[in-house]
């Protein structure tokens, strides 16, 4: 898999085009207003939004938000005709390889929402760790979400 930055075009092609069934439509970025306009705002996205390909078709993307010098913050996607199919962890190891050996973090943490136990198992297949739960409010509905943990050894 290949890293690059994610252009204007791939992020509306990920935002119009990208839909996810039943409960996993609320990764739709239609889903949130603010989240779409800041994953289309050039600058708002900048260098911290990857797009993730694979014999140069885009499979994914991951946000890299600095917590600070050590920690960093990932937000991902995978395509949604490819979801489901086992490819998961192998997107995941990629994305954590890129992580260790093309920045300086020594831990990556998450937030899933506590319903996505798809994910969540993923997640922890490849090292994360639950470390609390809390609740946000989005567009005037409660959800629950879990933040995990990885550290690099």
């Amino acid at each position: 898999m290949e890293f690059s930055i994610l252009t204007q075009h791939q992020s509306e092609d990920i935002a119009y085009n990208w839909r996810y069934e039943g409960i996993y439509s609320f990764y739709n970025m239609t889903a949130n207003l603010e989240n779409l306009q800041d994953f289309l705002h050039k600058k708002k996205r900048a260098h911290h939004v990857l797009a993730v390909t694979q014999y140069d078709q885009l499979i994914g993307f991951v946000q890299l938000q600095p917590v600070n010098q050590h920690v960093v913050e990932i937000g991902l996607g995978l395509k949604p005709s490819l979801t489901g199919q086992g490819i998961g962890i192998t997107f995941l190891q990629a994305i954590l390889h890129y992580i260790k050996h093309e920045t300086n973090f020594t831990t990556v943490t998450l937030a899933v929402a506590a319903f996505n136990q798809r994910a969540i198992i993923t997640y922890e297949r490849v090292g994360f760790i639950k470390q609390f739960d809390y609740t946000v409010e989005i567009e005037g509905t409660m959800y629950d979400y879990l933040h995990m943990l990885l550290t690099f050894h």
